[in-house]
């Protein structure tokens, strides 16, 4: 998942071309994605995630560990990214990272 990127009239070819440039920044030019894709209904003020496919496992691993480059750049320094999890696993990843700053 996609987190920042500004909403535009962009298309689908827009989010493909967009998906292509924040890889070129993290140095991941050798991913390829099934289907790249905005989640949610358009709502004013707010900014839907983008949820991208990637054909494997170790591509989204490879993506997921150079997200951090992302901040150095100036065009995506507000961008991270996250795995896509299902509704439970975001309510045991929360439950874990409160335990852990207690």
């Amino acid at each position: 998942m996609v987190y920042g990127l500004e909403e535009g009239a962009e298309d689908e070819a827009g989010l493909v071309f967009l998906t292509a440039d924040l890889t070129l920044e993290m140095d991941c030019n050798g991913v390829e994605c099934n289907d790249i894709y905005r989640v949610g209904k358009r709502e004013e003020g707010k900014t839907r995630p983008i949820r991208v496919e990637c054909k494997t496992r170790s591509e989204v691993q490879f993506l997921l560990s150079n997200a951090r480059k992302l901040r150095k750049t100036d065009k995506f320094s507000k961008v991270y990214l996250a795995p896509d999890r299902t509704r439970e696993q975001k309510v045991a990843h929360n439950k874990l990272v409160n335990e852990m700053k207690e």
